[in-house]
This record gives C-alpha cells, structure tokens and sequence, in this order.
C-alpha cells in the first residue's frame, strides 16, 4: 500500500480533495494513471514523489521476539495513543560498576539483564498524570526485520499486553489496521 509522508502545500490541499473525489487515481510506473497532465505534473513535482513510500500494515496486535534477549515469542498490542512504546519490567535498579552506571532489571520474566545505555524519561499516562520511568534501546524483531527502538520499563503485569508499540517506533513504517490481528508472521 502507497501512503503520502510529508506535507501537502496548503494552496494545493483543496484542490488535491476536490479532484480525489472525481476519480480513482493508481500510482504505476512512476505516474499517477488517471489524471491529467497538469495533475501528474503537479503530483509528480518535488511537493510529493520524494515522500511516497510503501508502508507495511499491522494490526492492533502482533507477535515480536527480542532475539539478543533470547525471547523468541510475545505478544505486543498496537497503540496508535502512546508515544512510546513499553515493555514490562520488574526489579530495575541503578548501581555502579568501577566509574560507570548501569541499568539492571528483568524483562518479561527473564533476567537479570544489564544495560549501560539507558535513559530516563517522563511518560504521560492515558489519565493525565506524569512518571518517570528508564527507557532502554533494544533490537525488536517484527516478521523478518530487526528495529532498534526505545522502550520505557514499566509493571505491565495487570496488562493484557506485555509490550506496547507507540508511535515513535511506528511513524514511518507501518499503517495500522485495528480490525486485524497477527498480520506479520515471525520468520
């Protein structure tokens, strides 16, 4: 699927409506099938084509692994609403090591795991209120490809869900279909 990243200029978003609500455009061998000449011109100028790209779909939940972890398998649920994505955590502690500071925690029931890169970031939450919490960089496999993203630890026991996606690891790569489930197989 096509999905346009980027910015319409504001003169030309009227007319880009009014002239989607006329036809059915398909983008095929690098020009827009269906419009006219001043409409491909217009498409194909520096406003848009640099910006197509092909975006894969997910649904409200998929599977992941964290293969450095050794997590082959777990569940993660989709949410469009969060900035960042979490992971759930427990025993997270601070401690130094010779000169430098390190993370240490367990992650899905697994540990310990330690970490020298790691942040710490306030995370509003869906009711309003702020918390700090330590975010960690991790190598997330979702199908065949392997992401590097921020996760923010957090007791996600009570939650259906052990991983939550954000947008920040989202925006840019996937279109989310919230009627579907599981639409990328782990390979």
């Amino acid at each position: 699927m096509l999905a346009f990243k980027g910015i319409l200029l504001s003169k030309y978003k009227g007319l880009i409506r009014y002239y989607a609500k006329q036809s059915t455009v398909n983008f095929k061998n690098g020009h827009f099938e269906g419009m006219s000449g001043f409409w491909n011109r217009a498409f194909k100028s520096s406003i848009l084509v640099p910006h197509l790209k092909v975006m894969q779909i997910v649904g409200r939940a998929e599977v992941l692994a964290f293969p450095k972890l050794g997590i082959p398998q777990v569940k993660a649920k989709v949410d469009t609403g969060a900035d960042s994505s979490a992971i759930h955590a427990t025993r997270i502690k601070v401690s130094k090591s010779g000169e430098k500071e390190q993370l240490s925690c367990w992650l899905l029931g697994k540990g310990p795991f330690l970490f020298t890169e790691y942040q710490r970031k306030s995370v509003k939450s869906s009711n309003g209120s702020s918390e700090k919490r330590y975010a960690i960089k991790l190598s997330v496999q979702l199908g065949s490809k392997v992401y590097k993203t921020w996760f923010t630890l957090t007791n996600r026991n009570k939650m259906s869900y052990p991983i939550l996606l954000g947008k920040k690891f989202l925006r840019g790569k996937f279109i989310v279909d919230v009627s579907k489930k599981n639409t990328i197989p782990l390979k």
